[in-house]
């Protein structure tokens, strides 16, 4: 639980609207007179997000969490391989083995061989020759099946495939028999010639491969076949079996990576606490969520709704539980499809949760959806015997299997082994697993653990009955008792929503804080909002294909039309070309200028205009047909062509063969409308909620982080809700609000400037259900107006006002809203907030390319940059002191150099160019990320105060502070790092001479405070831009270089740019770079609070400074 303290200022009447966009999330506090009119804002922001995209990568986007996964894995990798090596040699050691280092190209394969090859009687000699095979195998053991248990791999099959195929290509390539028991070490030893590749290589440019030359290892080597050499070592050389099995357990000893149980949360069920909650992706859990589900349905009777009876419960449950079966995963089911299972109307089928059932879709078994189909994606010989046991094996070994492969906590080999599915899997594919571990299953734990879902289901299987009446019945809880729902602090599992619960959650205890619980708090988010940059990419794709497409019709409409193609235009002729030119309910031929748009199933209030709802027409269909369901029309109608059945005909033969799913659910839904007799249910408060998952999770958060807090201060708990994006956009059309505010010029829209999404949560703070049901409604009409053209729509819509006295005292409210809302642009109270990214770990630390270090003779010339590429440390120390204070190139003092010879010889390495790099593994990588910049102030000879920067780059910080607990913003640069390196000259000579002092930092995401009327004054395209567009916020967004800041505006975006757009302004929002020397001293660096505050004072915390008066305090 978050404590909450009571409010510092008076407490007062205010409501909270949350804004969650794709690249912002916006915070407002509105406060509220009795009457609940707004009086001011308390707090308006923006707060700026990269929805986990990794920076440098919008353009394609890369996923900040997956890039910081694989570098996490290979560190874990090396990390663990280290210690394994580190742990042979201790052991080699112990039991009296040599360790012999030194470079080795042949030794240790000459090694291996003499060790299989006969009885060694030099003891010394077969000590070094058994320390130094073993230390080789150990680097280089080949692949294993990571899923096998150490007994199991210790019985595979010996020699392998892969070693007898590798044997066959040597007897083949040196015309040579070779026994079937030639050891791994033997065959390695033909390679003693270096024009004979051992292995393959990486590289296609490699020096020691020719082409189409085959290494003598050209299938995969597998550890089994190096278990075996090592044990035939024991056996020819008559060693001690303790020796043995102490050594075969480090060399082959395999670390897997686990959660740890303890930070997995415990069932609250009575009597269940001893056990940890189920993954999401366990079976028990998918088939607890179907039968939940299904038991919540309920039918349309007479006088109300009845429950299923067994047989429809069945029915239902058998569907959904057996959806995979019979179709791919991305074909997912809709209510409809239960709808007709159960031989009901669609809009016969209730439930609790749902409204519109045609558009939702009810849960079915994802994991056994997407293994099976992952399973039939495998060659044919990998999946014949996994399929076979599938096909065989019961339930409870199916539950096991998945419950192994996606559950990775302590204790789950033990219980794979115990079941006998090691020996099971020991006959799959090697493969295999790996691929079907891959999959992307459903993340996240669910409340209750595998045991109490087991019995959950069993309950309600055989009883027919829902979750509520189940947990009574088999846990004895009362009917209030529920688990307790997540805390805003929380992790979600989904990066892009843990961004954003951040950001919440500090505004929320803000708010509370200072003024007490809100009246209510309204959250409303777009589609995009909670994307990965995979599934972001996917979209923005969808949506290129889609303008492509409507771009396509129009030209194809240019020649036809005597008008220039509308958007309605389009439409209409991409639905006549779906459906091969023919009026959906006749078989007309049609052409886009003739036909009509109808809803198949009309709705009170107008239809869904959904592309499985609306279709293309003949006037005279359309005109018989009414606002009628087409299947009531059908079944009356004299016209020639027109049933069920003949539509449906013609539906399907829409799809061609390369129909993607997405179009083929589609198809499927257009059926389902055309069977569907009776109208859809009017829209209702429920249909303006936004069903997203993640906002669900968003707003569960925020509704127990309240009653928490009311708890704590002893009032009543206000309410949190969700609304889908589209309806806050009716919302500031319907009220004005959209006229009323110009956060830009015509030139600029208002997407273009960050703030707007502070101003629609400022608007969605006032929403209520009420209010949001007739907007939904409004929406609706007008959406059906403009496809299908009626007027009397048109007219409809603009006067439907539901509670007509409760909507027009919102939108006084919301009209009043406006005005506050431009009184506060105006007075620049609205913030836009950067997150700065202050731990150690900031992005990647390196570039991924290795380049080779290169060398220079200590006997010729040393320039400047030729030191600054030095890569020992203490050589370069020594070389720098050497030559400091020359200009041009010199060479090095006798004793320097005869100092240097005896430590390294006639040469120094060098990094391969000027760039600030990082020696790694024998080569160089070019530093990535700049974890922030010091500002340092000095006096020059004149007296007049300058200022410089130092960059300190990330992938550096551990090496130069490996103490976590060192402040990293004023912790001293060591002289040798690249970071100090980097700077420029006139910095640099500040720094050796003393006479700089450090004045503060600044760091990607900073805002800046600009004096427009001094900076204007330059000749750059900087000042140029500031004498047409005097932006005074900007922020940092980038430091590249050592002598040049990257900035952005801190309000505009790209969004709101078209091709029309200045050119110098669509240059200066992508990117401005200026001089640090001649910006610097003209800003001031602004930190906020949670609120958008400007904090002047640090408390621990980044603090704002002008950089020139803190110079001018510091130096006086």
């Amino acid at each position: 639980m978050i404590r909450v303290e009571k409010p510092k200022d008076r407490p007062c009447k205010y409501r909270i609207g949350i804004d969650v966009g794709q690249r912002g999330i916006g915070l407002a506090a509105i406060e509220l007179d009795d009457d609940g009119f707004p009086i001011q804002l308390l707090s308006a922001l923006t707060h700026r997000m990269d929805g986990g995209i990794l920076p440098g990568t919008e353009k394609s986007p890369e996923s900040r969490k997956a890039k910081a996964g694989l570098a996490r894995r290979v560190r874990r990798m090396r990390k663990y391989r280290k210690q394994r090596l580190q742990k042979l040699d201790n052991k080699l050691r112990e039991l009296g083995y040599p360790i012999i280092d030194g470079p080795a190209t042949y030794e240790p394969w000459q090694a291996r061989t003499r060790l299989v090859e006969g009885r060694i009687t030099d003891q010394e000699q077969l000590k070094a020759d058994l320390s130094m095979a073993l230390r080789h195998i150990a680097r280089h053991r080949g692949w294993r099946n990571p899923w096998l248990t150490w007994n199991t791999f210790c019985e595979l099959p010996v020699p392998s495939n892969n070693h007898k195929k590798n044997i066959d290509a040597a007897r083949e390539r040196f015309g040579r028999d070779f026994p079937e028991d030639f050891t791994v070490g033997q065959l390695g030893a033909l390679g003693n010639d270096p024009t004979i590749v051992i292995r393959p290589r990486k590289s296609k440019n490699s020096r020691t491969q020719t082409a189409g030359e085959l290494p003598l290892f050209e299938h995969k080597l597998l550890q089994e076949d190096q278990l075996a050499e090592v044990e035939k070592y024991w056996d020819i050389q008559d060693l001690p079996a303790d020796d043995r099995d102490s050594l075969i357990r480090v060399v082959f000893h395999q670390e897997k990576p686990r959660v740890p149980q303890e930070n997995v949360g415990k069932d609250e069920l009575p009597g269940m606490t001893q056990f940890y909650r189920a993954p999401r992706a366990s079976l028990e859990f998918q088939e607890f969520r179907i039968r939940a589900a299904v038991a919540n349905l309920g039918i349309r009777g007479g006088r109300g709704f009845r429950k299923l009876t067994d047989e429809e419960y069945d029915a239902a449950t058998k569907l959904l539980l057996n959806w995979h079966k019979s179709h791919l995963p991305t074909e997912t089911p809709v209510w409809a499809d239960v709808a007709e299972c159960l031989d009901v109307s669609p809009r016969a089928l209730k439930t609790n949760a749902l409204d519109d059932v045609v558009g939702n879709n009810p849960p079915i078994n994802r994991t056994l959806d997407l293994l099976e189909y992952g399973i039939d994606q495998l060659p044919a010989k990998a999946k014949k015997p996994i399929k076979k046991w599938f096909a065989e094996a019961d339930a409870e070994l199916i539950q096991a299997f998945v419950s192994w492969l996606i559950d990775t906590t302590d204790g789950q080999d033990e219980l794979f082994a115990q079941t006998g599915l090691d020996d099971v899997v020991t006959e799959w594919d090697e493969t295999a697993l790996e691929k079907l571990a891959s999959i992307e299953l459903e993340n996240g734990r669910a409340a209750y653990s595998t045991q109490s879902l087991k019995r959950l289901n069993a309950r309600m299987a055989g009883h027919r009955e829902g979750l509520h009446e189940a947990r009574k019945a088999v846990f004895g809880v009362d009917d209030t008792w529920k688990p307790t729902p997540p805390s805003l602090d929380e992790r979600t599992e989904h990066p892009t929503v843990d961004q954003n619960l951040t950001a919440i959650r500090r505004f929320l205890l803000g708010c509370v804080q200072n003024w007490g619980l809100p009246e209510q708090v309204n959250l409303e988010h777009v589609r995009s909002a909670f994307m990965g940059a995979a599934a972001l990419e996917e979209y923005r794709r969808e949506q290129r294909k889609i303008l492509s497409d409507r771009e396509k019709a129009r030209e194809a409409l240019r020649g036809v039309l005597s008008h220039e193609p509308t958007r309605r235009d389009a439409r209409r002729h991409e639905y006549v070309q779906r459906q091969n030119s023919q009026c959906a309910y006749c078989g007309t031929t049609i052409d886009a200028k003739s036909c009509e748009l109808d809803h198949i199933v009309p709705r009170a209030g107008g239809g869904a205009s959904t592309r499985a709802n609306l279709v293309a027409v003949c006037r005279g269909c359309n005109q018989d047909k009414g606002r009628v369901p087409f299947a009531a029309w059908a079944s009356r109608t004299q016209r020639e062509g027109v049933s069920v059945d003949e539509a449906i005909a013609r539906v399907k033969g829409w799809l061609g063969r390369g129909a993607n799913a997405s179009e083929r659910k589609i198809n499927r839904e257009t059926i389902q409308r055309l069977r569907q007799g009776e109208e859809d249910e009017p829209l209702d408060e429920r249909s303006m909620e936004s069903t997203a998952y993640a906002a669900r999770a968003l707003r569960e958060r925020i509704q127990k982080f309240l009653t928490d807090a009311a708890a704590q201060l002893g009032v009543a708990a206000p309410t949190a809700n969700v609304y889908r994006g589209s309806v806050v956009s009716a919302a500031r059309k319907a009220s004005g609000i959209d006229s009323m505010i110009h956060l830009r010029g015509k030139d600029i829209k208002d997407r273009g400037d960050f703030r707007h999404h502070a101003v629609d949560a400022a608007v969605v703070s006032l929403m209520n259900h009420a209010v949001g049901q007739v907007l939904a409604i409004r929406d609706n009409m007008r959406n059906t107006a403009f496809w299908v053209g009626e007027q009397e729509w048109e007219k409809g819509w603009q006067r439907l006002y539901g509670e007509r006295q409760s909507f027009l005292e919102w939108k006084l409210r919301a009209q009043r809203l406006g005005e506050v809302i431009r009184d506060a642009i105006r007075n620049d109270e609205i913030a836009v907030i950067n997150p700065l990214r202050l731990g150690r770990n900031v992005g990647p630390v390196h570039e991924d390319t290795v380049r080779t270090l290169k060398s220079k003779s200590l006997h010729t010339e040393w320039s400047a940059k030729d030191v600054q590429r030095i890569v020992d440390p203490k050589i370069y120390l020594l070389v720098k002191k050497e030559l400091e204070g020359t200009k041009a190139p010199q060479f090095l003092s006798e004793a320097l150099v005869g100092n240097l010879t005896r430590r390294v010889g006639g040469e120094i390495l060098t990094f391969p160019s000027d760039s600030a790099q990082l020696p790694v593994r024998g080569g160089a990588v070019e530093l990535g990320s700049v974890h922030h910049a010091r500002i340092y102030a000095w006096k020059n000879k004149k007296g007049a105060i300058e200022l410089g920067i130092l960059r300190v780059f990330a992938g550096e910080i551990a090496k130069m502070w490996p103490n976590p607990k060192v402040d990293l913003l004023t912790a001293a640069v060591p002289e040798w790092s690249m970071s100090r390196r980097d700077v420029q000259t006139k910095t640099e000579a500040a720094l050796s001479s003393g006479i700089a002092r450090q004045v503060g930092w600044i760091a990607p995401g900073d805002e800046i405070e600009v004096d427009v009327s001094m900076a204007a004054q330059g000749k750059d395209k900087f000042a140029s831009f500031l004498r047409s567009t005097p932006e005074h916020r900007w922020t940092v967004s980038g430091l590249k270089m050592s002598r040049i800041i990257s900035l952005r505006p801190l309000f505009l975006s790209s969004e709101g740019l078209d091709n029309n757009s200045d050119p110098l302004l669509r240059e200066v929002v992508e990117r401005t770079l200026v001089n640090p020397g001649v910006v610097l001293p003209l800003v001031k660096i602004v930190r906020r609070d949670a609120l958008g505050r400007p904090r002047h004072f640090s408390r621990h915390l980044p603090h704002s400074f002008s950089p020139m008066e803190e110079a001018k305090r510091l130096l006086g």
